[in-house]
């Protein structure tokens, strides 16, 4: 008998490590297993820190006096390095009290060494895999529609506002979502021409950078017109893009640090999320900014209530402490009435 492969619908020998430092007990495991109907490929660490770098298995065997681990530090340990495979205690302690505290621990299961036969081994086994399986999965499950609820609600608070004035018409606005589950997407908007008609307007992409972009990226498409910017300077970027009236920066870190280091944002608008994500990315990451001192400060001009989401719209204050690189066109600088130049973060507390 084997266990069946959740991935792959197949099924194979389980992997066991038996984790004892006792040859008789090992031995004893190793007949057990030879005398059920399960169907085993057996592996032997004993200690702790042998077994930590042999968890690549279905289910480790662990008892609970070793000579680096007694008691359940040893089932923390395992546990610890976040590995997938089951964990069932075999131990020739009896305590009963001590088998309830390893289940708690993280344990899939508890048996004494002189109780247990070939059958109740096998099926302990075979249980606390298909647990360990089912536990992954359900984890996975939830992650992923957390993900996907939290991304389907910051992506309705991007939706652009319609720019119409006649009270008779209606405008649903909605996106194209991006690939790979990542927030963000080709946004749509539509604005009313002088003449009363509509005109449905997708903004100009920019990709900026001097690397060549391979063929079949969705920004080449022809779902909207792209334009490639050699550059890397924002100076020079703004540019290129002289005749474009706002330019909403939605890059990475690097590149938003790099507008705001060259004193050319006009607008932060900021997205507050209700959600702990532990550490990530930061939203911004500059090089210039090392103190108080050196930081961009500015000014909250409105808090919009976007469900249980924040919107803050942020204008600066000061310009940066440290000088501005010279501009290399002048259409492109801050003095330039018709560049604005807006940035866009999500966030959520740490």
């Amino acid at each position: 008998m084997s266990v069946r492969d959740g991935s792959t619908g197949e099924t194979a020998p389980v992997r066991v490590l038996i984790v004892d430092d006792d040859d008789g007990d090992a031995m004893l495991v190793e007949e057990l297993f030879a005398d059920s109907a399960l169907e085993v490929v057996l592996d032997r660490a004993r200690s702790i820190d042998e077994a930590l770098g042999r968890l690549d298995v279905d289910c480790v065997l662990l008892d609970l006096g070793l000579p680096d681990a007694t008691g359940l530090s040893g089932v923390e340990r395992i546990n610890a390095t976040g590995t997938s495979a089951a964990l069932v205690v075999l131990t020739g302690m009896t305590s009963s009290d001590l088998g309830v505290e390893a289940v708690a621990a993280g344990a899939q299961d508890y048996l004494v060494k002189h109780e247990v036969d070939p059958d109740l081994l096998a099926r302990s086994v075979r249980y606390a895999v298909q647990r360990r399986l089912s536990d992954e999965q359900a984890r996975t499950i939830y992650k992923s529609s957390v993900r996907a609820r939290e991304t389907a609600r910051l992506e309705r608070a991007l939706l652009p506002t319609p720019s119409i004035v006649d009270p008779r018409l209606s405008v649903l606005v909605g996106y194209l979502p991006g690939g790979d589950g990542l927030l963000g997407g080709d946004f749509y908007d539509v604005v009313e021409r002088d003449d009363g008609t509509l005109a449905s307007r997708q903004p100009l992409r920019v990709v900026v950078g001097r690397r060549d972009l391979p063929a079949g990226l969705r920004v080449l498409d022809d779902s909207a017109p792209t334009r490639l910017v050699r550059e890397h300077d924002p100076h020079a970027v703004l540019a290129a893009l002289d005749d474009v009236n706002d330019v909403l920066v939605e890059g990475g870190a690097t590149l938003a640090a790099a507008f705001l280091d060259a004193d050319l944002v006009d607008r932060l608008v900021v997205y507050l999320a209700p959600t702990v994500l532990g550490a990530g990315r930061s939203a911004v990451e500059s090089s210039s900014v090392g103190t108080l001192a050196d930081a961009h400060g500015f000014r909250r001009e409105s808090v919009t209530v976007l469900g249980d989401d924040l919107r803050l719209d942020l204008v600066p204050v000061a310009a940066p402490s440290h000088p501005a690189a010279a501009p290399s066109h002048p259409a492109a600088g801050p003095s330039h009435p018709a560049a604005r130049t807006q940035q866009e973060q999500t966030c959520s507390p740490e």
